[in-house]
């Protein structure tokens, strides 16, 4: 699988599974995060991708911050590309996010 298509396909996965776990419909999720409901379904099929600022209010309407979303989706983009984790337990991306999170603290 190509890795546009391993993206389409874990973003997908990762908006039905954050308004799962939230009990959020379509509706629901459009009114906390001022995205269309109709944007919202062009996401979850794959007809649109979302911008680092839609990715931003989705994760802040399911309340996570982007960081936490991002590792939702790493680990669900891992399991679509076989990636393995490494030996730390995660991804070089969610190391990274990690690393600046604890700089951002620090500061």
């Amino acid at each position: 699988m190509n890795k546009r298509k391993a993206f389409a396909k874990s973003f997908r996965r990762l908006m039905l599974q954050v308004r799962q776990e939230t009990l959020y419909t379509q509706k629901g999720l459009s009114a906390t995060t001022g995205l269309s409901r109709q944007f919202i379904s062009q996401l979850e099929t794959g007809l649109r991708g979302p911008s680092f600022e839609t990715f931003c209010k989705l994760a802040w309407g399911v309340g996570l911050t982007p960081a936490k979303m991002l590792e939702k989706f790493m680990r669900i983009y891992e399991q679509e590309t076989g990636l393995e984790r490494h030996s730390s337990g995660s991804s070089e991306a969610v190391q990274y996010i990690n690393k600046a999170k604890k700089y951002h603290e620090e500061t």
